[in-house]
């Protein structure tokens, strides 16, 4: 083998260790952690604590809802069972039960309201999912690719002794 081959056979190693290097920093740094991985998942936690509470915000609007209701059929059943028959107390509760119709129009109003809120935090926590997958599949990928590399190069490959 001539000295100028045996320097082109060189090189040639030079440059496979220096692309191995390359690619063990590369896997070693995908093992270290993906920042932008990791502020994804805090995304996806922050929309997903944000739909819990939203959850638990349209569930309490709901129940409030479904009280006023409950009060106001038994106000209403009241008023005309005819048990009640002083003129100033059927008044009072006659006020008494518009008040209520107000308080559940309100309180259904806030129900909806809580549940569009609901809706759009789901779809936050979907869309904060879907990126979350996304980026872990592009990470499996390139170690993947990485080690695939790592595993396809020549083993044994060194310059022959003179």
């Amino acid at each position: 083998m001539s000295r100028a081959s045996a320097l082109l056979s060189l090189q040639q190693i030079d440059d496979r260790i220096a692309t191995l290097i390359a690619d063990i920093a590369t896997v070693e740094a995908a093992l270290r952690g993906d920042p932008e991985l990791d502020r994804l998942r805090a995304a996806e936690a922050a929309a997903q604590e944000e739909h819990r509470t939203r959850g638990s915000g349209a569930k309490l609007a709901e129940l409030e809802a479904a009280s006023l209701q409950a009060r106001m059929r038994e106000m209403d059943r009241r008023l005309y069972s005819g048990t009640v028959r002083n003129p100033a107390e059927l008044m009072e509760m006659q006020r008494e039960v518009d008040v209520l119709r107000a308080k559940l129009s309100t309180a259904e109003d806030d129900a909806l309201e809580q549940m569009v809120q609901v809706d759009g935090a789901l779809e936050r926590l979907r869309s904060a999912s879907a990126a979350v997958a996304t980026r872990e599949a592009q990470r499996n990928d390139a170690m993947c690719q990485s080690t695939k590399s790592l595993r396809d190069s020549p083993r044994g490959a060194r310059p022959r002794a003179r």
